[in-house]
């Protein structure tokens, strides 16, 4: 067993999912099409209609406000 019970793994994708409502809806986005559904930023550039930096932007942005939120 490592560690961490169900309850704790329940309580860290809830606040997960709470940081993640925190987001602008871009960075969100960004986040939820790479690390969630497993697209590559050019993919989300082509989904969200915007420029592969930006999408870099976007997740690095979106990264570290998360990292903030989570304490981590």
């Amino acid at each position: 067993m490592n560690g961490t019970s169900d309850a704790d793994a329940k309580y860290a994708y809830q606040d997960l999912y709470l940081a993640l409502a925190t987001l602008p809806p871009k960075e969100r986005a960004a986040i939820v099409l790479f690390y969630l559904d497993g697209h590559s930023v050019k993919e989300i550039s082509q989904i969200t209609d915007t420029s592969e930096d930006a999408v870099k932007k976007q997740l690095s942005r979106g990264r570290d406000k998360l990292k903030t939120r989570l304490k981590l």
